[in-house]
């Protein structure tokens, strides 16, 4: 009689966690935080700049496959040269545009 008991108020309790849960109401006023968004005033440096790019272009292997691991670290610094290469040719179209006012 005990199990068939605690049988029914277990089941009791599954239903009835489900239904309250289903009665909350949030309301949001304006717009929703997105904490992915940083607002800042500068911009970001250039090594903060060439690490992105590279991570972009080369991502990295499983630790395991060590053939592509020394192919990655070839792309790394291929992708990291050509970084470097655009913005050195960047800014020195922005020093030359600086220079021209």
């Amino acid at each position: 009689m005990k199990k068939f008991a605690l049988a029914v108020a277990t089941a009791a309790t599954l239903v009835a966690v489900p239904a309250t849960a289903q009665s909350a109401f949030v309301m949001i006023i304006g717009e929703a935080p997105r904490p992915a968004v940083v607002e800042t005033d500068t911009p970001p440096s250039r090594e903060t700049l060439i690490e992105g790019a590279v991570a972009r272009a080369c991502p990295a292997p499983f630790i395991r496959d060590l053939k592509r691991r020394n192919l990655h670290a070839e792309c790394e610094a291929q992708a990291r040269a050509e970084a470097e290469a655009v913005l050195a040719a960047r800014e020195g179209s922005a020093a030359t545009t600086v220079a021209m006012r």
